[in-house]
């Protein structure tokens, strides 16, 4: 996520994505925000702790 794509980084873009996509929802929609694959590190040893790691950081209302 630290790569440029143009002048920005890809983390850049992506936060300004989802800042982008949230606008666009009503405000009486439920989100919830997950992030896959953000612990460990991109070293073999800790692929398997990577490619499993799902946690909600933001959850949605019922």
């Amino acid at each position: 996520m630290g790569a440029y794509i143009g002048d920005k980084t890809m983390m850049q873009i992506a936060k300004e994505s989802i800042k982008d996509f949230l606008e666009q929802v009503p405000e009486e929609a439920n989100v919830s925000l997950r992030v896959y694959d953000h612990k460990g590190s991109s070293s073999n040893s800790d692929k398997e702790l990577s490619c499993s790691t799902i946690e909600q950081l933001y959850g949605y209302e019922t």
